[in-house]
This record gives structure tokens, sequence and C-alpha cells, in this order.
């Protein structure tokens, strides 16, 4: 139990650092990040972007990620995902995320669910 705190901690770290980060690491982090969380949620920080199909793209590749079981279907969704944040620096958008919790009232009782959430914001 205390090994995973760490690494959820590490990751957190990393997520800090992660505009810092060239497009394959980030994509990496991400994916990561991704396959742990239960849900994505995305935000665009600056209404002046003006590519709303790379903030779509970036969502679906993002959601590949979350929902690759097979090996193939994880590199595929890692090499989308790069693709896309190499799209979104050359248009001067720059991406950070964070790792929250949802907690969801059910029929067994409240259940917390990991929640990837992506900003993206213009340079």
């Amino acid at each position: 139990m205390e090994n995973a705190v760490q690494c959820a901690h590490h990751a957190q770290d990393d997520l800090r650092q992660l505009s810092l980060l060239d497009p394959h690491h980030q994509a990496d982090l991400l994916a990561k990040m991704a396959q742990e969380a239960r849900l994505i949620h995305l935000t665009i920080e600056d209404e002046t972007i003006a590519a709303p199909t790379l903030a779509e793209d970036f969502e679906r590749a993002l959601g590949q990620a979350l929902d690759a079981e097979a090996p193939d279907d994880a590199i595929a969704a890692h090499r989308e995902l790069m693709q896309v944040l190499h799209s979104l620096r050359g248009y001067g958008l720059k991406i950070s995320a964070s790792v929250s919790e949802l907690t969801i009232d059910s029929i067994v009782g409240a259940v917390k669910m990991p929640v990837l959430t992506a900003r993206l914001t213009a340079v």
C-alpha cells in the first residue's frame, strides 16, 4: 500500500513538470495516468484556442490510452497521443494535467474513482 502511495506521489510530481517534457515523454506519462484513471476530463483554459479539432483529437487519444487493454492497442494509443501532442505544441498550446478523486454514491456505498484532468492553454 505504501508503495502505491509513493508511486501516486511520484506521478503527481511528474505531472507538475508535464509542460516541460517533450511530446514523447508527455505521451508516456499521460498514457500511464490514463490507464490508472477511471475517467478523463479535458478543459480548455483559453477560449481563443483556434484548434477545437485538436482538442477533440487530444480527448480521443487520451480515451484510447484509457481503454487500451492489449499491448498493440497501448502502442497505437501512445503513438496517436504523441502525434496529437506534437500538433498541439505546433499550435502553441501547452498541456498540464492532474489526478483527483471523484466520489460517486452507488448501491454499495460511496465509490472513489481517479479522474485525470488535462488542461490545454495557449502559451
